[in-house]
């Protein structure tokens, strides 16, 4: 069974949930299956049109793999706005933001500017 701890959050008038993605993925979000965790973890919640936010706290580096895995399914499903409102990122650096922005920019959604 896949493990996500998820904490209820409010953020300007939104509650949401805080998935740790260190704590679901181990310290690196390197793999393919990687992103399916996550993506499999996160999108009922967005379909039921709740927030999430992502901690990045603990991770060492993500790789191309888990963004593909994880971005493109969600955009398969999701508008880039929605991903852009309804996803937030926390304790992530500059340089993870930028790979992720360049990572949608290529998809054509749009820039990523939700993180915290």
């Amino acid at each position: 069974m896949i493990r996500f701890k998820l904490i209820k959050f409010k953020y300007e008038d939104c509650v949401g949930l805080r998935g740790f993605l260190a704590e679901t993925v181990g310290e690196n979000c390197a793999s393919i299956d990687d992103g399916e965790k996550i993506l499999y973890l996160i999108r009922p919640e967005l379909t039921k049109g709740f927030s999430m936010e992502l901690d990045f706290k603990g991770l060492k580096f993500v790789l191309t793999s888990f963004l593909s895995s994880y971005f493109d399914r969600l955009l398969e499903q999701f508008d880039g706005e929605i991903i852009m409102t309804r996803v937030n990122m926390r304790n992530i650096s500059g340089e993870f933001i930028q790979r992720i922005n360049n990572f949608i920019n290529k998809k054509g959604s749009g820039v990523y500017s939700n993180a915290r």
